[in-house]
């Protein structure tokens, strides 16, 4: 098998090592290959076009060889077309040396006729290609014009099985949860895919209960890997829970079996993924009991369609977390024709103080500083020209000044992203002052009044 594997961080990687664990059951005799050192038998530099024709030479000792597939494994994000096709006559080749089965996590379907010719010979090639809904064997019969006996539909979950046997209660105690209030529960990699933000997002619009103890989400995880971006996204999602009452973030790497004790702790697992192709969560959450509340993305509504509530968009998110705590769902508040994100909060941090009252009831219309205004992202063109011999040279030299220029490039994307939400966060905060003071003229002396009495 050839997947990254534990301890390396990875979706993946868990996924294998349970897969690995089935078919040994079976009396198979399993090896591993991992791109980079674990607890795997062999290691393989990947990607690499080279690191093919390594693995099809391998490949001549084994009776079958499964690929666990997904894009970053096997190519980089920077590569042109010719590497990439590479790789494809690399899957040819090993399919060509033994028993090949490509097991799709992810797959993009987006290629020309001429490019995409050499991926359809390596699919068509290899002995079978696995994938986990039914509406990703579709996409792969019709888009990729692969022969429906070859493309083989199997249950995200068979391999899987549960690491904690506790009641809902027990790995409540055990993780200091609340006994009685309503727990939602969003955990894996921190990742702008992944929505996390739009569960907490939802979340602060549910109001307080009638009765009983309020209810409570707790995002669970942290970056896999130490990209510029994802912890640019992790830090603003801290910084949106730390706003939201009842919200919590429990950051860190979540093992094995305190992922599923998670699991097992929550009314509902909250997963409003952006994109995604299927979800190991989902089938954990069904194998422990746990109901979950998914986005109709990929092929999450026909893995949580038995256990589960599917939502299109962010306000029906909303109102199935509202239904699940049993308790109202507070209206978004609008300024302006659009929404104002944390603007409730904003108006509750500043209620009850003594705000001066502007001679005129408008609130001023300000332009940001041009500074402001002209900061964007780092420009990274691509290395093209009309000369094809140029086009050549310019990906040469970006090949090679790659290593240098990225850290540079993601820094300073960093900051203007900082820069860019404080501003922003000053531009509500400014909002929500005038809007109060505009609401209040005339008004003041009795929260003068008021402010006195409580003092």
């Amino acid at each position: 098998m050839v997947s990254p594997y534990p301890p390396y961080r990875d979706g993946i990687g868990s996924y294998a090592v349970q897969e690995v664990a089935a078919l040994r059951r079976d009396g198979h005799d399993v090896e591993v290959l991992s791109p980079l050192p674990s607890a795997a038998h062999h290691h393989l530099p990947l990607p690499s076009p080279r690191s093919m024709l390594a693995l099809a030479d391998m490949a001549k000792g084994y009776d079958r060889v499964i690929v666990q597939f997904h894009p970053d494994l096997f190519f980089e994000q920077w590569w042109g077309p010719a590497p990439r096709q590479a790789v494809w006559a690399g899957f040819a080749l090993l399919a060509s040396r033994t028993e090949l089965e490509l097991r799709l996590h992810e797959i993009d379907y987006r290629s020309s006729r001429v490019r995409g010719a050499l991926r359809r010979f390596a699919l068509r090639h290899a002995a079978s290609v696995v994938v986990h809904t039914e509406i990703e064997r579709r996409r792969c019969i019709d888009e990729l014009g692969l022969p429906a006996d070859k493309v083989r539909l199997v249950d995200h979950g068979s391999s899987f099985t549960a690491r904690t046997s506790l009641s809902r209660a027990e790995a409540r105690d055990e993780l200091g949860l609340p006994a009685d209030a309503p727990v939602f529960v969003s955990i894996g990699f921190i990742q702008p895919h992944k929505g996390f933000d739009r569960a907490v997002r939802a979340f602060g619009r549910l109001d307080a209960p009638a009765e009983g103890p309020p209810p409570r989400l707790y995002v669970v995880g942290d970056v896999r890997l130490d990209e510029p971006a994802w912890l640019a996204h992790c830090d603003e999602l801290a910084a949106l829970i730390d706003r939201t009452p009842g919200a919590e973030l429990r950051r860190g790497y979540v093992s094995d079996e305190r992922f599923d004790l998670w699991i097992a702790a929550a009314d509902r697992v909250v997963l409003p993924y952006r994109h995604i192709w299927s979800s190991s969560v989902v089938e954990r959450a069904a194998l422990l009991g746990t109901p979950t509340i998914v986005t109709a993305v990929g092929g999450l509504g026909h893995q949580a369609a038995s256990g589960g509530v599917v939502v299109e968009d962010d306000e029906q998110l909303a109102e199935a977390m509202a239904a699940a705590a049993g308790v109202a769902l507070r209206p978004v508040r609008r300024s302006g024709g659009g929404d104002v994100p944390g603007r409730e909060e904003l108006q509750a941090r500043i209620a009850g103080a003594v705000l001066p009252v502007p001679s005129a009831a408008v609130p001023v219309e300000r332009d940001r500083p041009l500074a402001v205004r002209r900061l964007s992202l780092t420009p990274r063109p691509e290395p093209r020209s009309a000369n094809p011999l140029n086009a050549r040279l310019k990906r040469v030299v970006q090949r090679t000044a790659r290593w240098m220029v990225d850290p540079v490039a993601d820094h300073l994307d960093l900051t203007v992203r900082s820069v860019s939400a404080d501003v922003e966060a000053l531009d509500q905060r400014l909002r929500a002052l005038e809007d109060r003071s505009c609401q209040g003229s005339g008004a003041s002396e009795p929260r003068n009044a008021d402010k006195n009495a409580e003092g």
